[in-house]
């Protein structure tokens, strides 16, 4: 079977042993291949959307990508399962996630029917999501073109990567699945915890960040 590179970017912050676990899970258990780009944002720059289109654009050179969190430790052929189901349905698939042990409940999208990626098993069939959680995801260079930047005007800290899965699905033919034979571990918060900026009202951002969430889920017209 066909290998593309996957091109893995990494934002890490202040927090060497964390990120330095992430690294080396990634190092140890990643058989498929893949270039990894580790950027410093020691800063805590909160425009994480802005971020990550600019290492899209000036820093991209394969067509398979993915932005995982520093704070994530991954377990054997988490990469390869997660590319198994992105080639296997090549004709639809934007974003492949993988299963986790620090996300809530998710709604599948032809049951209507909410699962816990807890409860999940790695022998259980791939799930199509209408969203999914951005510590960790992958996805291909075409459902990126289509969909357009990820949005850092309304989104500062919070809720670019959510508002961005929704608007692929109401605007282009990609779907969001969830394969549970890859593993991934998500401490979660540990960006937060880390930015450099006493001035920054991160309930504030996140409350602002959920309304315009839920004013582009009736403007795109999709349910979550």
């Amino acid at each position: 079977m066909d290998q593309p590179v996957v091109e893995i970017f990494l934002l890490k912050y202040k927090s060497p042993t964390v990120e330095s676990s992430c690294i080396d899970s990634i190092l140890h258990n990643t058989e498929w291949p893949y270039h990894l780009h580790i950027v410093d944002n020691r800063k805590g720059t909160k425009n994480t959307g802005d971020i990550w289109n600019r290492l899209i654009k000036d820093w991209g050179h394969y067509y398979y990508k993915l932005f995982i969190d520093s704070d994530t430790l991954v377990e054997k052929l988490w990469l390869t399962k997660m590319m198994a189901v992105m080639l296997s349905k090549k004709s639809d698939a934007g974003v492949v996630v993988p299963r986790t042990d620090n996300c809530g409940e998710i709604r599948q999208v032809h049951t209507g029917t909410n699962v816990s990626t807890r409860k999940l098993l790695p022998t259980d069939p791939v799930v199509e999501l209408p969203l999914a959680s951005g510590f960790c995801f992958l996805f291909n260079y075409s459902s990126y073109q289509h969909t357009g930047d990820f949005d850092y005007t309304n989104f500062t800290f919070y809720g670019q990567d959510s508002e961005w899965f929704i608007r692929m699905r109401a605007k282009t033919k990609y779907k969001i699945y969830l394969q549970p034979a890859s593993f991934v571990h998500h401490r979660g918060a540990h960006s937060v915890n880390e930015i450099e900026d006493d001035s920054f009202d991160f309930k504030k951002d996140k409350q602002n960040s959920l309304k315009n969430f839920w004013a582009k889920v009736e403007e795109y017209g999709v349910g979550v």
